[in-house]
């Protein structure tokens, strides 16, 4: 297992979440809806203390959160319709 904080000289930590493997992270987490998405977004906004600035992992979770892909309109009016009835906009 690994230990210890999320630091950017962090050993296999660093070797995980190297520029390229941080790249693949966003780019799959921001194609991500649900669960895995608010993740993201919420360890996005959570202080230093939590995940370093220096910290590779800070830099992946804070363009998931500029960058995840938009719910396609359509698909958010399915949802709202079936969610709230036909007279959701009302």
């Amino acid at each position: 297992a690994v230990s210890g904080t999320f630091g950017a000289n962090g050993g296999i930590k660093g070797a995980l979440l190297s520029a390229g493997n941080s790249d693949r992270l966003t780019l799959a987490l921001c194609r991500m809806r649900g669960a895995a998405l608010k993740l993201g977004q919420l360890l996005s906004i959570q202080d230093e203390h939590v995940i370093p600035k220096d910290s590779p992992l800070r830099a992946v979770i804070d363009r998931v959160r500029e960058e995840a892909e938009q719910m396609p309109t359509d698909q958010l009016f399915t949802v709202l319709r079936d969610n709230l009835g036909e007279g959701w906009r009302e």
